[in-house]
């Protein structure tokens, strides 16, 4: 609008030549500007001169291909409709053809030049020969887990929720795989169960390490929004809560194994404030208050951990990890290039905050000897400050995740916990 009269300022100074020129090449430059600052941004991170001298200089190949595409093709005038056709075609083809070419590429390895990524493979391997035992399944094809149990993935890049074991062997929102979500050497000398609702997936990369080091497999099931209780969350869930809890604790007394670690948001089922969830009453709603929520969570785990501890097995409570006032995904373009602060909570707040939960699991804990929690704030909050993010390194993958990372900072205490858990047992 400001420059729609013809004697403007902004009209006069639009129609100098520099200027009409970046606008006849300002389509191919917008084609071009983004993706080599993308390839820049991950060359050469957390450098934004780069980024700014990269989108100048893709004016370079915009004038290119706006003199010798954009124009070209825009002279040309077929006659007749078969000339026509076949322009249309020419056009349109060489686009989606490339487009199909790069598909087929990427999914395999450019003909044999580069390995595709070969985890479903191995995984489907791995799972039908564990199941009709009919050959040995390797430790590296069971799961990312090597020999000194450290997870080799790079979990600084790409989704951080997709690099989670259980999340890569689609153990979250299923029913329960002891096949497929089964991870640790092929020749342990037990098993380890984790269930609970999305904290189980994100805290079970700790375990998985803790688990195999001490030469045991882990079984992993979670269930988004379900914790797992005797009793299912309120709210409605896309995948029905009940069922999957009732099938966890059946699994869990069949098949007996050494060790159930549970792992929910248990802060954020006692805040009715909150907003979220908490364990539903009898009438199937949410509680009013913190002190029906807790007294709610507190027959919710009673429930589950009585029937365990009944039949032998030892029962592990992963206490609620801090949560996150807010989050910024720090792997974003702009984050990498200009930086982005790590979110913070008081360790104090976050200690406060899961005290009805924590207060309701130690309570249950202490009615059945053989039971234990353990504590991941020492851990993630060493000081009075519990940070998202540390020397660069991501430990929340949003306000209430860990990322792999963050996990396996839980690892050494988890190791501990679950040889005091399994000494006792024997």
């Amino acid at each position: 609008m400001a420059g729609s009269h013809d004697g403007s300022i902004v009209n006069r100074g639009l129609a100098v030549r520099p200027m009409v020129a970046v606008g006849d090449w300002s389509y191919s430059w917008y084609l071009w500007h983004w993706p080599l600052i993308v390839f820049i941004a991950v060359l050469l991170p957390g450098n934004p001169t780069a980024l700014v001298g990269i989108a100048l200089a893709s004016l370079l190949p915009a004038w290119l291909s706006y003199r010798l595409l954009e124009q070209p093709l825009r002279t040309i005038r077929p006659s007749g409709w078969l000339r026509t056709g076949l322009t249309i075609i020419v056009i349109s083809g060489l686009p989606i053809a490339l487009c199909i070419g790069l598909l087929i590429g990427a999914n395999t390895g450019w003909g044999g030049r580069f390995a595709p990524p070969a985890e479903a493979t191995e995984t489907t391997a791995a799972s039908i020969a564990a199941q009709d035992g009919s050959a040995p399944v390797e430790p590296q094809s069971f799961d990312p887990i090597e020999g000194d149990g450290a997870i080799a993935k790079d979990t600084t890049t790409g989704d951080l929720r997709a690099q989670h074991a259980a999340v890569k062997a689609d153990c979250v929102n299923t029913d329960i795989d002891p096949v497929g979500c089964r991870f640790g050497p092929a020749n342990a000398t037990g098993t380890v169960l984790v269930l609970g609702d999305s904290q189980a997936y994100a805290i079970a990369d700790g375990v998985i390490n803790a688990a195999s080091t001490l030469g045991y497999q882990t079984v992993v099931s979670s269930r988004t929004g379900c914790p797992f209780l005797g009793r299912e969350s309120s709210g409605t869930n896309d995948n029905p809560c009940r069922p999957w809890q009732k099938a966890a604790l059946a699994y869990a007394l069949s098949s007996q194994p050494d060790a159930v670690i549970i792992a929910n948001r248990s802060a954020g089922y006692v805040h009715p404030e909150w907003g979220w969830r908490t364990a539903a009453t009898d009438g199937g709603g949410a509680a009013t208050s913190v002190k029906q929520a807790a007294e709610l969570w507190e027959q919710g785990i009673e429930d589950v951990v009585a029937p365990l501890r009944e039949a032998g097995i030892p029962v592990i409570i992963i206490a609620a990890v801090p949560e996150m006032p807010e989050f910024t995904d720090q792997r974003s373009l702009f984050s990498q290039a200009f930086g982005s602060r790590a979110y913070e909570v008081p360790r104090k707040q976050s200690v406060q905050d899961r005290a009805p939960a924590l207060d309701a699991e130690e309570a249950v804990a202490a009615r059945h000897p053989g039971t234990f929690v353990f504590d991941p704030i020492p851990v993630l909050c060493p000081t009075e400050i519990c940070a998202s993010a540390v020397d660069g390194v991501l430990r929340y993958q949003d306000e209430t995740h860990l990322t792999v990372d963050g996990s396996l900072l839980l690892a050494p205490g988890v190791e501990g916990i679950l040889q005091k858990a399994l000494a006792a047992n024997s």
